[in-house]
């Protein structure tokens, strides 16, 4: 059977994927599939071969993902060209059935992501003396959901299932290190402030400040897996300066809204995030600080209530707006709003 250029190199790189040498065992890379992001999950396991893990994918085999990604590709293309089709499109919509029906077929084996997996994953892993050093959630963010085609989890599955899993396990469990939260709004100031109060162990919380980038974006992956590679070195850098430098030399960070919080292995906690205004970064405590923002807040109060209120119609637009700018701004700063205060209320 003859390969095409582009099947050739899909082969290649996915072999390279699932042939990884001398990966620790005991050691793993948990990534959490909602939303059939496959090319994140290949890089993500590339980088944890680098680092001498094992990785471990729900809700299905990688395989089995790409399948689906490489399928709902077609689909789209499809679809949207019959969609343009003004005549003459019995051709095009035979295709677009075929299409829809490979699509199928590929997501048949796949279950949905759910807690209950998860859980079922945590409690192998802990049984068998594995311990989870990170783990990668990929989809879209929903206050804390990550979720997408294929299921969701929410941060506090994640945290909740780790915890109940491990127990009684704590040299396990003080292993768990880092967590990546690919989703939009996942790595802000306030919930960063929730991951470290909730996972003592934890020397980083990757993941976006800001809206982030689709699952087909190079970026997106990039950004990941770098990080996963660098990991060890951010822990270990000397000062703020030489932290600043490795992970502004994250690839392709700079076509992100990346935030971050680190805790140090020094025990030093900063936070770095790429926003509209600027690269904001500095000890945790002093960015997370709210007597800065009170003032802005108290503007978008103003200007929010006139929507609420029926003052204002909600704009056609709702990506570049500027209702869409303060809600970035708000979502970015929840930890400075009182509790109970409706700003933020989807609604």
């Amino acid at each position: 059977m003859k390969l095409s250029l582009l099947g050739l190199l899909f082969a290649l790189s996915f072999s390279e994927v699932m042939a990884c040498s001398g990966a620790d065992p005991k050691k793993v890379v948990l990534f959490i599939d909602t939303n059939y992001s496959a090319l994140e999950a290949e890089k993500a396991a590339q980088a944890a071969c680098t680092r001498g893990e094992t990785f471990v994918i729900l809700p299905a085999p990688l395989k089995d993902l790409r399948k689906v990604r490489d399928a709902r590709v077609t689909f789209d293309r499809t679809w949207t060209i019959r969609s343009r089709c003004q005549s003459n499109c019995t051709a095009l919509e035979s295709q677009l059935n075929s299409a829809r029906a490979a699509l199928q077929e590929a997501m048949r084996p796949v279950p949905t992501m759910s807690p209950g997996i998860l859980n079922a994953k945590l409690k192998t892993l802990a049984g068998d003396g594995v311990a989870v050093k990170s783990i990668v959630a990929s989809g879209h963010d929903g206050g804390g959901v990550i979720h997408g085609n294929s299921g969701e989890v929410s941060k506090f599955d994640i945290i909740n299932g780790m915890k109940a899993a491990y127990k009684g396990k704590p040299e396990l469990l003080s292993q768990w290190r880092s967590v990546l939260m690919w989703g939009c709004f996942t790595a802000t100031p306030s919930e960063s402030a929730i991951w470290r109060s909730e996972v003592p162990s934890l020397r980083a919380l990757a993941g976006f400040d800001g809206i982030g980038p689709s699952n087909e974006r190079e970026a997106s992956r990039d950004v990941l897996a770098d990080f996963l590679v660098k990991e060890h070195r951010i822990c270990e850098a000397r000062d703020q300066k030489e932290l600043g430098d490795l992970v502004k030399s994250i690839e392709d960070i700079q076509y992100t809204a990346a935030g971050m919080y680190i805790r140090q292995c020094s025990g030093a906690e900063y936070y770095y995030a790429r926003r509209e205004s600027g690269t904001v970064f500095g000890r945790f405590n002093e960015v997370a600080g709210c007597d800065a923002v009170q003032t802005l807040l108290n503007v978008y109060r103003s200007e929010i209530s006139q929507y609420q209120q029926g003052f204002k119609e909600p704009p056609a637009d709702g990506v570049d707006s500027p209702l869409r700018h303060m809600y970035s701004q708000l979502r970015q700063n929840a930890q400075c709003i009182p509790a109970g205060e409706t700003l933020l209320d989807p609604n």
